[in-house]
């Protein structure tokens, strides 16, 4: 850890050990998988469980983060049927054991249910909600219509019996193939939702693809089931090709508030886009009104794009969602990070993050790329694939919101694929130098090869100690079977900014109560 050092300081009447280290120089504090407080697996042969994971929502409203853990490929009464765990918060973090197992609604073999989970309150009771998306759900159309299903929170948590349920109208639309909260986009106390269906059919030539994001505004009407032609607003890619698509609606995530006019925005990525070079990858921002968001989007009413610039660099990342946004040096402008996971920067495949920051203009006239942009941080080795998942999170309970980025490459003594997650932290001046991966103020690796630990993360106050805790998997982990998975949580904690007088150095440090 270089010039890391041990020092106590007396704070009020407690005893704080303080972890420090060069906030330029080197990864500010190294963690393993031991120092994990909770894990979860499934040994059965090619569970990948933790394919998807959430902790952002609080299903009894005791106060804790409750996180949702999904496997797709789970054998719940026919072939990779699916299946979802969730563990209730405590001041232990998360539970032991599942607090309840969700099985699908409906058993179609390969159906995929757990594909995504996500937490949003839908019907503002205070009590966050359960969304799964099963994209190979068989509905009236015939095949992989697909569906998501949303569980309501309550005072005794969630059920295992769906409350609202969205189909998608199309053969192979794989409606729910991701899900996000897009938070409260208009201020009338319900979260709303956002949905993606890759491969819908909607335009001419032989067997079309194209893709959707749909938004669902929330209600405390949401019972029953819909389609996604009840939709209150969507956008739809414009790449139509025969057996092969852009991915448009495979990366979905609320921008914040980037412009700071008081309503939320989203985006959308496509990270197989071509503009330019092919599948460089391309996201689409909408910022939010008091109107909503007008005729339904594309991508040329975009308010605000960015792309990869780089053949086959996949900005966005399909299926890890690496979009992400937070007000990093808290000016009241939320900030957007993307990840570029195979984007060439100085080695093959290093991968990079970049930021751009919100303002009063949201994030300019200018659209982004890998050279315009405000921060970006890179991998520092080849095949790092830094920026495969982005999330948001405030690991140290300050005022600044802080950003968990991983990269399942990640090699290890030339070994590929054990996956490494890292934290930058956010402070005045936003999240600190740019450069690469030994920037970072807190890392920590698989220790598989070709276990991709940072596949899936999130990040949620699960023992309520106001400080974020990280929820980190590792889907292709094997246990006494190949591919089983395996998820961990890591705990937040508080950090300090010092000076180190010996050498004038400003020094983040990590901080325990003793």
């Amino acid at each position: 850890m270089g010039d890391q050092r041990i020092m106590k300081a007396l704070v009020g009447v407690f005893l704080v050990s303080l972890v420090c280290a060069p906030a330029l120089h080197a990864i500010g504090a190294w963690a393993t998988l031991a120092d994990s407080i909770w894990d979860f697996e499934q040994d059965q042969e090619g569970n990948f469980v933790g394919e998807s994971v959430s902790a952002t929502g609080d299903f009894n409203n005791d106060g804790y983060a409750d996180v949702a853990v999904g496997s797709r490929f789970f054998n719940s009464g026919a072939t990779r049927s699916g299946r979802v765990w969730v563990f209730y918060g405590s001041d232990n973090g998360p539970a032991a054991t599942p607090s309840l197992t969700i099985n699908p609604p409906v058993i179609n073999a390969h159906g995929y249910f757990g594909e995504a989970v996500a937490a949003a309150d839908v019907d503002g009771d205070n009590h966050d909600d359960l969304l799964i998306g099963m994209p190979n759900h068989d509905a009236t159309a015939g095949w992989d219509e697909g569906a998501v299903f949303l569980y309501y929170g309550s005072g005794s948590g969630l059920d295992a019996t769906w409350d609202w349920k969205v189909t998608g109208t199309a053969l192979y639309a794989h409606t729910g193939l991701e899900v996000a909260s897009a938070g409260d986009l208009d201020n009338d106390g319900y979260d709303d939702i956002l949905i993606g269906a890759r491969r819908y059919d909607a335009c001419n030539g032989a067997a079309p693809i194209i893709n959707h994001g749909y938004l669902f505004y929330g209600s405390n009407a949401r019972v029953g089931t819909t389609t996604v032609a009840s939709a209150d607003w969507y956008a739809m890619g414009d790449q139509c090709i025969p057996f092969d698509d852009a991915a448009f609606g495979m990366v979905l995530g609320p921008a914040g508030d980037l412009d700071g006019n008081g309503y939320g925005d989203i985006l959308i990525g496509a990270p197989f886009y071509d503009a330019g070079q092919t599948n460089e990858g391309k996201v689409f921002v909408w910022y939010g009104s008091a109107t909503g968001f007008g005729a339904p989007g594309n991508p040329s009413n975009a308010d605000w794009t960015a792309e990869g610039d780089q053949a086959d660099a996949r900005m966005g990342t399909s299926s890890m969602n690496a979009v992400a946004s937070g007000d990093f040096d808290a000016d009241g402008y939320d900030d957007l990070i993307v990840g570029v996971r195979l984007y060439d920067y100085l080695e093959a495949n290093d991968g990079m993050a970049l930021v751009w920051y919100g303002s009063a203009d949201g994030l300019g006239d200018v659209d982004g790329d890998p050279i315009n942009n405000d921060w970006l941080a890179y991998g520092a080795l080849g095949n790092d694939q830094l920026g495969t998942n982005v999330r948001v999170l405030n690991y140290n309970g300050d005022k600044f919101d802080d950003v968990l980025i991983g990269g399942i490459g990640h090699p290890v003594s030339a070994v590929n694929g054990i996956g490494m997650a890292l934290i930058w932290l956010g402070t005045e001046d936003g999240l600190g130098a740019e450069g690469p991966s030994i920037y970072a103020d807190w890392a920590v690796e698989g220790d598989q090869e070709a276990s991709y630990f940072g596949w899936s993360m999130s990040a949620g106050d699960t023992d309520d100690d106001g400080y974020d805790d990280m929820v980190i998997s590792a889907p292709y982990y094997d246990l006494t079977t190949t591919d089983a998975g395996k998820v961990w949580t890591f705990l937040g904690e508080p950090t300090v900014f010092i000076e180190n007088f010996e050498t004038g150095d400003a020094l983040r440090c990590s901080s325990t109560v003793e």
